[in-house]
C-alpha cells in the first residue's frame, strides 16, 4: 500500500495547507557518484562533517579517527572503520523491489544468460538510477556500520549490547536500530522514498517510523540540507517542510 494524504478540512482562522500536487517534484539526479560528490560538498560547505551514526567527524577524503568520537571498531584493522560512506537510508533492496527488473530476469549477459537485480535495473530502468541518485536518501555513515548495516531494515532493539563503543547504535540478526536523535531524520527519508518512487511499507514499519518522526523532529540541519538538495537535484522532501503531512497519511 502506497502513501495516500487523506483530506484536509481547515478550521476557522488556520493558515491553508500547501496543495498536495505541488510537494512532490521528479528529482533531476541520475548519477549515483556524482550525487555523493555533490552532497558531500554540502556537508563540507556547511561545516556538518559528522557521520549520521555515532557523530564522528570525517574530512574532505572521507577519512575519520574513531577515537575520537569513542567509536571502537569491530574490526580493530579494518580500513572501512577509518572511513565515510554514503549509505541510503532505504536501501536498493527494499526500493528495487517495486521494479520489474529487480525480480524478472528481463536483461542478458554478453553469453545470452538472463539475469535479473540491481546491475539489470541499473541498465534498462531510468527511475533506479534516480533511486540511486537521490539525495534526500543518502546520509553519510561509517564504513564498517555501512556494512554491519548492509540491508537491515531499522527497528528498535530491545536489551541488545552496544558493540562499537560509546557509538549509539546496534544490530542484530536483520535488526539495526540507531539513536534516539536521528530516528526522526531516517524516518522523513522512508516517507519520502515512499512517496516519490510508489515503495510500500509495512503496517509495522509505517507505525514505528510516524513515532519516530513525531519524537524527533527536523532540526535546522535538516530544513537547511533540504533547501541545499533542492539548489541541485530540484525537489525537497514535503515531510520535512510539513511534518504534519505524516499527521494525514492514511497509509504508506
Amino acid at each position: 500500500m502506497f502513501l495516500f494524504l487523506t483530506a484536509f478540512t481547515q478550521a476557522p482562522g488556520e493558515v491553508p495547507p500547501a496543495q498536495d500536487e505541488t510537494l512532490f517534484k521528479e528529482s533531476k539526479g541520475v548519477d549515483p557518484e556524482r550525487a555523493k560528490e555533490q552532497l558531500q560538498a554540502i556537508y563540507l560547505k556547511a561545516n556538518k562533517t559528522q557521520t549520521l551514526f555515532c557523530a564522528c567527524d570525517f574530512d574532505e577524503g572521507k577519512q575519520l579517527d574513531p577515537a575520537k568520537c569513542g567509536y571502537t571498531p569491530k574490526r580493530a584493522k579494518g580500513k572501512r572503520a577509518r572511513t565515510m560512506d554514503w549509505q541510503p537510508a532505504m536501501t536498493p533492496f527494499q526500493y528495487g523491489k517495486v521494479l520489474k527488473c529487480w525480480s524478472e530476469r528481463i536483461c542478458k549477459r554478453h553469453t545470452g544468460r538472463p539475469f535479473a537485480g540491481p546491475k539489470c535495473c541499473e541498465k534498462v530502468e531510468p527511475v533506479f538510477m534516480r533511486m540511486q541518485a537521490d539525495m534526500h536518501n543518502l546520509f553519510p555513515v561509517i564504513g564498517e556500520l555501512a556494512r554491519d548495516r548492509a540491508n537491515k531494515e531499522f527497528s528498535e532493539i530491545k536489551g541488545e549490547k552496544r558493540k562499537y563503543g560509546q557509538c549509539d547504535f546496534e544490530v542484530r540478526r536483520q535488526s539495526a536500530e540507531p539513536a534516539e536523535n536521528i530516528r526522526g531524520d531516517i524516518a522523513r527519508a522512508y516517507f519520502y522514498m515512499s512517496q516519490q518512487y510508489k515503495v510500500p511499507l509495512r503496517k509495522k514499519q509505517e507505525d514505528l517510523f510516524i513515532h519516530w518522526h513525531v519524537t524527533d523532529p527536523p532540526d535546522r540541519w535538516e530544513m537547511d540540507r533540504n533547501s541545499a538538495i533542492e539548489e541541485i537535484q530540484g525537489n525537497r522532501n514535503p515531510f520535512i517542510d510539513h511534518p504534519e503531512l505524516a499527521e494525514r497519511v492514511k497509509d504508506f
